[in-house]
């Protein structure tokens, strides 16, 4: 058993932001702009497609998304079980992290665009009439079930924002009346069933869909397994005893990944067996690699590389660079009247660099002032919310290990409900 020496010995500390954090979450911001802009890129030679190939990987970086906001949020609802308020206060705090931005946003879309713009017929007649399927956080269903062809204007990554609050909705009451124990075997039980969930969906279908990819029962392994990691690290032996399994699972995970890019070129996100062992080869990769990541000391490599400046602020700003990049893309192109990327000098790698950059930058720029004008003033209200540490949380709390539970490096309020 390892001693409460050895758990001290982390690099956490109860309380304390963690900004390696931030990094992977940059990290994952940064996947999802090349995902989308690279899709106007159309490559014609072989530096070029591979370029274009790379790029696209980046779909995955919604899974890592998950996984984080697993880790995090179960983290924070188990330390506050035998706490005061649980439900209200965590699903408030909750509330004042993701509502204001999100409302905001569709409030802009729905109510204030309109005014200057007459949204008839069209795809903007599309969004318009479908706008009850983005206030109750279900474009996740309307893109992949009610239609494939309702979510206009790039709107359409607004479906993993409605599969973490779906996710939310009951979370918290399993984690409350579920031992830790139970709850392990849970989170084991969920990942085994998103799986026969894609698989199901897959046969139905007569091949890789929208449904496997954007369905919540279909992609609620990344968040089991982002809070198994929780669980498992608060055992006796915490994030430390992990770390064989965690080196081992990225290898074996990264391989499997690796052998589906060299048969397809490329990680193909519907391609069936992507959707299938593809998905969970995936969501355990990102799994291991925030455990590494979050086990890394200061001065290590692996610290390092995710404790870059700009890579952090990225991080930081993400849910907010995720909810305006789509839209932004959509008006530069609409501007330059862009089908493709231009080619220079036989490529089209300088133009989508160039694009690349300037959705990235402007990205940045709007959640920045969104951040500093408009999102933090909400977060102030959550002084009256407090997270309550109940008796499986940390304050001289065993965590039923006989161990004291070490303290998660959820950083600020704020912060550790920065899930996007």
């Amino acid at each position: 058993m390892t001693s409460t020496t050895a758990i001290a010995d982390t690099p956490y500390k109860p309380g304390a932001h963690v900004p390696v954090l931030d990094g992977l979450r940059g990290l994952a911001i940064l996947l999802v702009l090349f995902r989308h802009t690279v899709r106007y890129m159309g490559p014609d030679n072989l530096v070029d497609q591979a370029v274009s190939s790379l790029m696209n990987i980046g779909w995955a970086g919604v899974d890592l998304f998950f996984v984080l906001s697993g880790f995090l949020i179960t983290g924070i609802l188990y330390d506050s079980k035998g706490g005061q308020h649980y439900f209200r206060n965590f699903y408030i705090r909750r509330a004042l992290r993701i509502f204001p931005l999100y409302y905001g946003f569709l409030a802009l879309l729905f109510l204030v665009l309109p005014q200057f713009y007459e949204y008839h017929g069209g795809r903007f007649g599309t969004l318009l009439e479908n706008q009850h399927w983005y206030w109750t956080y279900m474009v996740n269903v309307l893109a992949s079930v009610a239609s494939t062809s309702s979510t206009p204007l790039n709107t359409t990554h607004l479906w993993s924002l409605a599969v973490e609050e779906q996710f939310y909705i009951v979370w918290p009451a399993v984690v409350l009346l579920c031992t830790r124990r139970v709850l392990v075997a849970v989170c084991a039980w969920m990942v085994v069933a998103s799986l026969a969930v894609r698989m199901a969906l897959i046969y139905a279908d007569g091949g890789g869909n929208d449904a496997a990819y954007m369905l919540m029962p279909a992609r609620m392994d990344t968040l089991a397994l982002g809070a198994l990691l929780a669980l498992l690290a608060r055992d006796s032996g915490g994030l430390p005893r992990l770390m064989r399994w965690a080196r081992w699972g990225a290898v074996l995970s990264g391989g499997i990944i690796a052998l589906l890019i060299g048969a397809n070129l490329g990680l193909k996100q519907y391609d069936v067996t992507t959707q299938t062992v593809g998905y969970t080869g995936i969501a355990v990769l990102a799994t291991c690699v925030l455990a590494l990541v979050l086990d890394a000391r200061p001065g290590s490599r692996t610290y390092r590389a995710f404790d870059q400046g700009w890579l952090r602020a990225l991080g930081k700003y993400s849910y907010a660079i995720y909810l305006f990049h789509y839209p932004l893309l959509n008006y530069f192109r609409y501007v330059y009247r862009m089908r493709e990327v231009p080619e220079l000098l036989g490529s089209a790698i300088p133009a989508q660099f160039a694009l690349t950059l300037t959705v990235s930058v402007a990205s940045f720029v709007l959640a920045w002032l969104s951040w500093h004008l408009y999102e933090k003033h909400f977060l102030k209200l959550k002084r009256f919310f407090p997270n309550a540490t109940g008796s499986a949380g940390n304050s001289g709390s065993t965590g039923g290990t006989g161990v004291p539970a070490p303290s998660w490096p959820a950083g600020s309020p704020e912060r550790a409900l920065r899930v996007r």
